[in-house]
């Protein structure tokens, strides 16, 4: 990986290489290989894709715990499409706020520090809530709420580096989507959360 950018295997190619893993032959015309891959299932075409995401992933996952300072409000994990930031909202933002605290700017400048390196990958913002109700001249409700905070996280992010504006997105979840149940207020404090996935290259072309 340089700069957050490897070699991006397409279907074909796996498809060849599948082949002569079957066939034995490597010296065989990629033709003849492609055609023995055409006999695998498609189960075992979406297994091999997701194995090299998972590569590509965990290539990344370990070059920012290596090469970088992780905060400890922020959690890092993998998976075959992306690896996720899980920020703590509360360090963000003040209860029923969308604007980013200006406490935290220094901490998401050093999140756009680490983010930049992969900006030719889809980088995407997600705000979340707990289930508390919101009803306010501003926010309708927690959707509109996460959706603010996402777009506030995403435009300070391209403030301070040099982003690809088509790369990124935003959402809004709202308390759509919680990790732990709000049946707490520790459960409801990890809901409250921005998540940022950046996908790997494999997945950023499809």
């Amino acid at each position: 990986m340089s700069g957050g950018v490897t070699q991006v295997p397409d279907i074909q190619s796996i498809m060849t290489e599948a082949g002569r893993a079957i066939d034995g032959n490597p010296g065989e015309d990629a033709s003849a290989s492609a055609s023995d891959a055409d006999k695998l299932s498609d189960e075992e075409l979406k297994s091999e894709f997701d194995k090299r995401g998972e590569e590509q992933s965990e290539e990344m996952y370990e070059e920012m715990t290596e090469s970088y300072s992780i905060d400890d409000e922020i959690i890092l994990d993998y998976n075959a499409q992306y690896v996720e930031l899980n920020l703590n909202g509360s360090i963000l933002f003040d209860s029923g706020k969308a604007e980013v605290r200006e406490d935290s700017k220094m901490f998401l400048q050093k999140i756009a520090s680490i983010l930049v390196k992969y900006k030719y990958c889809i980088i995407e913002i997600e705000g979340h809530t707990d289930n508390v109700p919101i009803s306010t001249s501003r926010y309708a409700n927690n959707r509109a709420l996460s959706a603010e905070r996402a777009r506030n996280v995403y435009e300070y992010l391209m403030s301070q580096e040099n982003f690809i504006d088509a790369n990124m997105k935003i959402a809004g979840y709202g308390e759509s989507k919680p990790i732990a149940s709000n049946a707490t207020e520790e459960g409801r404090a990890k809901n409250r959360r921005v998540v940022i996935k950046i996908y790997n290259q494999q997945n950023s072309a499809n």
